[in-house]
């Protein structure tokens, strides 16, 4: 069967995902074979959460959160957001499905409620732990994000594997984040009214600034800075673990 000529080449299909959930459009896609690119703009906890899935003849190759891109990153977002808008664009994609359409929507659930598990424990895959488990000993701790390249585990797993360990009384939080490492240029806020903005200096990294004011609210800042259009290396995870800690973890700001 070919691809129903759903969507014109230069006409996008756009809409609000609350007329048009992102399971039915998904199912839609699919069922008419189309091959592009959809691009979700997910509110949560009343923040956007922008990511996108590349598509294949109705099957899904792939996806990103910004920058990230992978499985991981796809599987890290919200399958079914009650708000948000969606734009799917047709334009040649490759890659090959690691599932069939009907097994990757269910593993997407199965993994969406693992992270919501997962980080009800440790935050996010950025907060810093000391731990009895591999890659986390050192007493200044590691976050899973540092843990990963060596552990040999996907991102899911080894995010599980310190749960267990915080909830046996294995492991302990430092008080620290992955993200603390990230210095602003001077001329990079676009915020620059912000209460947490007069403190940059080029010098000074996320983490000096959580120390002049609070944890929270330098969380705060760097969240807004990326939803007002601030963009670097690794910003998409660092977006997606943003969104975990303001959901789970409380913090004054």
């Amino acid at each position: 069967m070919g691809a129903v000529s759903l969507v014109h080449p230069d006409s996008p299909l756009r809409g609000d995902l609350h007329d048009l959930p992102l399971p039915g459009l998904l199912d839609l896609l699919h069922d008419t074979r189309q091959t592009g690119v959809l691009r979700v703009e997910a509110a949560v906890n009343g923040r956007p959460l922008p990511f996108q899935v590349s598509l294949v003849r109705g099957e899904v190759t792939g996806g990103a959160v910004v920058d990230w891109s992978g499985m991981d990153a796809l599987m890290s977002c919200p399958p079914e957001p009650q708000r948000g808008r969606f734009e799917f664009v047709v334009r040649p994609q490759g890659g090959t499905p690691p599932l069939p359409y009907a097994q990757f929507v269910a593993e997407w659930a199965r993994i969406s409620d693992e992270w919501r598990r997962i980080c009800a424990v440790i935050g996010s895959p950025s907060r810093r732990w000391q731990a009895a488990l591999p890659g986390f000993e050192h007493p200044e701790g590691r976050s899973v994000r540092a843990a990963l390249p060596q552990s040999g585990q996907t991102l899911p797993s080894l995010a599980g594997a310190l749960a267990q360990a915080v909830l046996g009384g294995q492991a302990r939080p430092i008080g620290r984040f992955a993200w603390f490492g990230l210095r602003l240029d001077r001329a990079a806020p676009h915020l620059t009214g912000h209460p947490v903005a007069r403190w940059i200096d080029g010098q000074r990294d996320l983490g000096a600034l959580a120390d002049l004011t609070t944890t929270g609210a330098a969380r705060a800042y760097l969240l807004a800075e990326l939803e007002a259009g601030l963009r670097f290396p690794g910003c998409g995870w660092v977006w997606r673990d943003l969104l975990w800690e303001t959901e789970t973890l409380d913090e004054p700001g």
